[in-house]
């Protein structure tokens, strides 16, 4: 029980800390209690963002649907797989 709490609070912080530096960057982020983050930046179409991000050899999800088009699923990961993706994103929406 102890490894299972240990994980759930890391992805937690990750998850906080990953959230507090998409609102830095002007992005609009749902509220999540859960290992991903759904986000959108005003400027940047859902579907460049993914395509942009895929293209740095990271994977978020994007949806093609009439009202979150916009939107991309971010998977909480390691802390060095979020600051690689922090970098990435910085580099997109400078």
């Amino acid at each position: 029980p102890a490894y299972y709490a240990d994980c759930a609070k890391k992805v937690a912080d990750q998850r906080n800390s990953f959230y507090n530096f998409l609102l830095e960057k002007g992005f609009y982020v749902l509220n999540s209690q859960t290992n991903f983050l759904f986000a959108k930046k005003d400027g940047i179409a859902g579907e460049d963002l993914y395509r942009r991000v895929k293209e740095e050899g990271i994977l978020i999800r994007h949806f093609n649907t009439p009202g979150i088009e916009d939107f991309v699923r971010i998977t909480v990961g390691t802390k060095e797989q979020m600051e690689k993706l922090k970098k990435v994103i910085e580099k997109i929406c400078l």
